[in-house]
């Protein structure tokens, strides 16, 4: 059945279908044909789970080069990392979205996964900075390279006072001009202000090349430095058992249980603590000055501070 599958995407990506709009939701004629390979958790969900994970690291793995070499195009200077997800996080992440009777296919499981591909590129939060990334990502567009289907422009903004100096990564100019890079797809656009508990500040761009779906993430250097700490913990949260395809360890999870522990009012100051680093991060890129994070509140245990939170997140090599 897998090489059945396999060969079915080899051509697909020899003979690429142009469309309208190839989101992963109508991936392409020929993922759709796997329909036939639909597995039912009547059995064994891992196994089941672990087959399906197998399969959609190795249409990454098919289109990976091809992919990083486009993120460094658009990135340059700024390009920090790229990845095709570990079969592990594929599979812990479909165990978290498949229901228990749910059937899945190929097709299906890859609508699901839409960090298939990803990478990362980290600035100093500047505008000019954004301006370049944009205007690569435009002639990427233009050349047919990739098809972007959602920007996600996340700020933790609390207040109005706050909304008036913290400005997202993307500006409207800049979400526009993407927008109209595309003859055809109009991306769907998402701003969080002030949704977002940890104050979490990025841009996500979702997209497919060559049908497969990648997530772009661009950041300032301060923010991802927040953000090395505060990671560990958001992905706990979420039911992880991998960050970068690494099991996390006991010692990492017992102080996830310290963050999961804390009283309603402890938790709402750790938020708080947590959003006005990330927001001293911002100002800090948008002036060019040197980070300096907020201080601790007194109630909160010193294993959740952002220091020590960053410090943990190098020692097991998730920065």
């Amino acid at each position: 059945m897998g090489t059945t599958i396999l060969n079915k995407i080899s051509t697909y990506f020899a003979n690429p279908i142009k469309k309208k709009d190839e989101t992963p939701k109508t991936f392409s004629p020929a993922l759709k044909q796997l329909e036939k390979d639909t597995v039912s958790f009547s059995g064994n969900k891992s196994k089941t789970l672990n087959y399906f994970a197998s399969e959609l690291n190795t249409i990454g793995k098919r289109v990976s080069g091809d992919f990083e070499a486009m993120c460094k195009r658009i990135f340059g200077e700024h390009f920090e990392t790229s990845r095709v997800k570990a079969t592990c996080s594929i599979e812990n992440k479909l165990g978290r979205k498949i229901l228990p009777d749910e059937k899945l296919t190929t097709q299906k499981a890859i609508t699901l996964i839409k960090d298939l591909l990803a990478s990362r590129g980290v600035t100093d939060g500047s505008k000019e900075s954004i301006n370049v990334f944009v205007n690569r990502l435009c002639e990427e567009i233009k050349k047919g390279s990739c098809k972007i289907t959602e920007i996600r422009n996340y700020r933790g903004v609390i207040n109005e006072a706050e909304e008036k100096i913290i400005t997202p990564y993307f500006s409207k100019e800049h979400l526009q001009k993407i927008k109209e890079a595309h003859p055809l797809i109009k991306p769907k656009t998402k701003e969080s202000k002030g949704k977002i508990s940890s104050g979490y500040t990025a841009t996500h761009i979702l997209g497919t090349i060559k049908g497969v779906p990648f997530e772009f993430q661009i950041k300032g250097n301060c923010v991802k430095t927040v953000d090395d700490g505060t990671h560990l913990l958001h992905s706990i949260d979420l039911g992880k058992s991998y960050i970068k395809g690494k099991k996390i360890p006991e010692e990492i999870k017992e102080i996830a249980e310290l963050y999961e522990n804390l009283s309603p009012k402890k938790r709402e100051i750790h938020d708080k603590y947590i959003t006005n680093c990330y927001n001293r991060a911002r100002i800090a890129e948008l002036k060019g000055t040197k980070l300096i994070l907020a201080p601790a509140p007194k109630e909160i245990p010193f294993e959740l501070t952002i220091p020590h939170l960053i410090a943990r997140a190098k020692e097991f090599g998730y920065t």
